[in-house]
């Protein structure tokens, strides 16, 4: 308490109750890939900028809109003038994803993510961009996931190495996690085995990801310009649609409703990723992002019944594939929640890691203050019972595993506990955490080190 050495009036503000650990934000994204535009006040202003947004007004006013379809052709058979019949097709469909992905990702529960725009619509997006793109993700704090819609448009060896470059990424930086797609061709085969086989890196880094297979059919429309879209038909309307519109109202009319048929393909995980906030927002990071409906989406582009889950599911691998599955009278359902370690006891489960990079960020940034604290028992005390509530709160929630707090957690800090006197004498504060999620007192150890100043 000060001296006080003249008359007055004194204010002392006095914390009403003891620091305590508040969790870090686990679903924000990460989109990395090719937009329309990318500027704020001057052109190309924020390429290769990271850019926080939270909603699509924004993203459509730094970033701009999809590309329009330029291969679009319409058949329409005029025979019967009042009901003419037409069928839209698409051909070389343009290799931009962002925009709808994006949109994708905010309508299944989304709330803020970061836009990494790697060039415009001007030309394919390279192998190189994307790694550039990555780069400038290990500079952002607050990043938790990683998406690169774009990277499907490469061949597959290379986009198992963007695959790969993420997941090294994330194990490095530890605060973040990879959603990966199965690769897909232009002609719809998917590369299963090549995502299985291609060396994607060692089972920690593949516990930092997550794979997610087949395709979307979106609820979305393709955009397009009527005076590209070139129709056919058995008499003499042939032309742009945007002549026909002129020509014809009623085979007009009719060939729009062809193009409206047309559903946007998308990769699943900006859907995923989207799902991954709802549930982080209504459960906790703790809860499964699993068995949850897929919204503004029509259906999987390929069915998978039980026996293809399977095999998905559980690989002798390990790499195992979440799918995501049409279930009569249930809609689109996300069915899996594993990482691409399966066979790791204990990071084969998304929850758990995510769980456990949240509960790291949070003791780690809430703890700092003690690099400016003594390295004794009344600091350790301190650190220790805010570590002991933070838990507590969760396994109250349901997040940790065993009827005691003692079954779910441990919290250890202390002189010849987790320090030896040469320890604390070079200005190291250890903190030991146990963590069981899964079964009572099996626990998963973290070890937290501060750099404190030294006695």
């Amino acid at each position: 308490m000060p001296e006080y050495k003249t008359p007055g009036v004194y204010v002392e503000e006095i914390p009403a109750s003891p620091r305590s650990i508040q969790g870090v934000e686990t679903s924000i994204p990460a989109f990395i890939g090719a937009t329309q535009k990318a500027e704020k006040t001057t052109t190309a202003d924020l390429f290769r900028v990271p850019v926080s947004i939270s909603s699509m007004i924004e993203y459509e006013r730094y970033f701009g809109f999809a590309k329009p379809e330029t291969g679009v052709t319409i058949t329409i058979d005029t025979t019967m003038a009042a009901a003419p019949i037409a069928k839209a097709s698409i051909q070389n469909k343009v290799p931009y994803l962002m925009y709808n992905s994006v949109r994708h990702f905010f309508a299944n529960g989304g709330s803020n993510c970061y836009i990494i725009s790697i060039g415009d619509y001007s030309r394919p997006v390279e192998q190189a961009d994307l790694l550039a793109g990555l780069n400038k993700a290990a500079e952002t704090p607050g990043i938790t996931m990683m998406l690169f819609p774009d990277a499907m448009w490469l061949p597959a060896a290379a986009y198992y190495n963007v695959c790969k470059e993420a997941l090294q990424q994330c194990a490095e930086k530890n605060n973040r996690i990879a959603l990966i797609d199965v690769w897909r061709s232009d002609a719809g085969q998917y590369a299963i085995d090549e995502l299985r086989s291609y060396d994607l890196g060692n089972t920690h880094q593949l516990s930092f990801g997550a794979a997610y297979y087949p395709h979307l059919i979106s609820s979305y429309n393709y955009t397009y310009d009527e005076a590209s879209i070139i129709c056919s038909t058995n008499t003499s309307l042939n032309g742009t649609l945007k002549e026909l519109k002129q020509k014809d109202p009623i085979a007009y009319s009719v060939a729009i409703q062809s193009i409206s048929e047309l559903k946007v393909l998308l990769p699943a995980s900006p859907a995923v990723a989207g799902i991954y906030a709802r549930v982080d927002n209504n459960r906790g990071v703790w809860k499964a992002p699993a068995n949850e409906i897929v919204n503004d989406t029509v259906q999987p582009e390929v069915f998978i019944d039980n026996k293809i889950q399977d095999g998905l599911n559980v690989h002798v691998t390990g790499r195992s594939i979440n799918s995501v599955r049409h279930f009569l009278g249930k809609g689109v359902l996300v069915w899996g929640a594993r990482t691409l370690a399966g066979n790791d006891n204990e990071w084969r489960y998304i929850p758990v890691r995510r769980f456990f990079i949240m509960i790291e960020e949070s003791i780690r940034s809430s703890t700092s203050f003690v690099v400016f604290e003594p390295n004794d028992a009344s600091t350790w005390t301190r650190v220790k019972s805010m570590i002991d509530n933070f838990l507590i709160s969760h396994w109250r929630q349901g997040a940790l595993a065993g009827s005691k707090p003692e079954h779910a957690f441990f919290v250890k800090i202390g002189l010849n506990e987790t320090m030896t006197a040469l320890d604390i004498s070079e200005g190291r504060m250890i903190i030991e955490i146990g963590i069981a999620m899964m079964r009572p007192a099996e626990f998963i150890i973290l070890r937290i080190t501060h750099l404190v100043s030294k006695p």
